[in-house]
């Protein structure tokens, strides 16, 4: 293989993730089961994430000891191991994308486009020929006739998309969900210390559209407070997807896209503890995010809110022994957090 040819493509990215991420030890035999591969195949990505590390000049390797693959270094602590591979800084060119998620990073650049994008800058993009890119927008176009979203071309200009602005928003959170499993949505909200921030994984490359230029951790602060505040507890999907859908109407709206909203849904909703909640927020995040998050908007949301799967939260009183149940339940969650290294407080 010739060195310009070493790229970490979509299994062995994953690889490197499992071998990273997990406390597990990771066998050969696991792997090949895992990627559904032969053991030689996986030994062959072994060398090759290897070779690339040492063309990157990484003081890291991935070693085999009685069939078991171990991240071999001289640091000795997990966490420096993981500082070092945040330094090496993959660029998009160094993962290499399926057809399929290529069709939905196209899309994202439509949805996300402040005006026209052409078929070379997705063609350089995304580092294929213009025929692909060709190929891939027939797909793309029938795709988002189908979700109601008129696709544009203008000779001279490139490709646009036209269409109902709560259709467009609704289309995004689709290819979030098409994309990314509940696993990689929690990504988006948990902080973990081994979490590479500077890789270009897939998931990555797909969360930078909504976190492009805010801090997702703002978004979630917001949701947090509608929670508390409406005492409702979201499911761990519906908390995520809330976030997505807030900062995508940020995005949006930073582009100048604002959801418009009939005198009926108005009526509907405007008397409503959710849209008052909303509606005390609404200040803030317009100060947050430089943006006019508008009385249509609100709306929106409190829509989104409406819609949502939520469960009350009890409220326990006079309880009897709750005191000892509580010192309990800390003294458990403790010594499970300890027994697996993780802080479940």
């Amino acid at each position: 293989m010739r060195e310009g040819d070493i790229i970490l493509n979509k299994r062995r990215t994953q690889i490197l993730y499992e071998l990273i991420n997990s406390n597990d030890n990771y066998s050969i035999n696991d792997m090949s089961e895992k990627f559904k591969v032969t053991e030689r195949t996986i030994r062959y990505d072994l060398a090759d994430i290897n070779l690339y590390f040492k063309r990157k000049g990484f003081p890291i390797f991935l070693g085999v000891e009685n069939g078991i693959i171990k991240i071999i270094c001289s640091k000795f602590n997990k966490i420096n191991k993981i500082d070092l591979i945040e330094n090496i800084n993959l660029k998009p060119c160094d993962y290499s994308l399926s057809p399929n998620e290529r069709k939905y990073l196209i899309l994202l650049e439509l949805f996300f486009a402040k005006d026209f994008i052409t078929i070379n800058y997705i063609a350089d993009k995304f580092k294929v020929c213009r025929n692909t890119i060709i190929n891939d927008l027939d797909k793309i176009k029938s795709l988002l006739v189908k979700n109601n979203i008129t696709p544009t071309f203008l000779p001279g200009k490139g490709l646009s998309i036209e269409g109902e602005e709560k259709v467009i928003r609704m289309a995004i959170l689709k290819v979030f969900r098409k994309t990314l499993c509940l696993e990689k949505y929690l990504e988006l909200i948990q902080y973990k210390s081994y979490q590479y921030t500077n890789t270009y994984s897939y998931s990555n490359i797909i969360s930078n559209y909504i976190s492009k230029n805010i801090s997702i951790k703002k978004v979630q602060t917001y949701i947090n407070i509608l929670q508390n505040r409406l005492n409702i507890r979201f499911s761990d999907l519906v908390y995520i997807e809330l976030i997505i859908c807030l900062a995508t109407s940020i995005q949006r709206i930073k582009l100048n896209n604002h959801i418009s909203i009939s005198n009926d849904e108005k009526i509907e909703i405007i008397n409503s503890k959710i849209f008052k909640e909303v509606n005390s927020i609404a200040n803030n995040i317009s100060r947050q995010f430089n943006i006019n998050f508008n009385i249509d908007e609100i709306i929106y949301f409190s829509q989104l809110l409406l819609g949502s799967n939520t469960i009350s939260i009890p409220v326990i009183e006079d309880y009897p022994n709750l005191k000892e149940s509580i010192d309990f339940t800390n003294k458990l969650i403790a010594k499970v957090g300890k027994s697996l290294n993780w802080n479940f407080t």
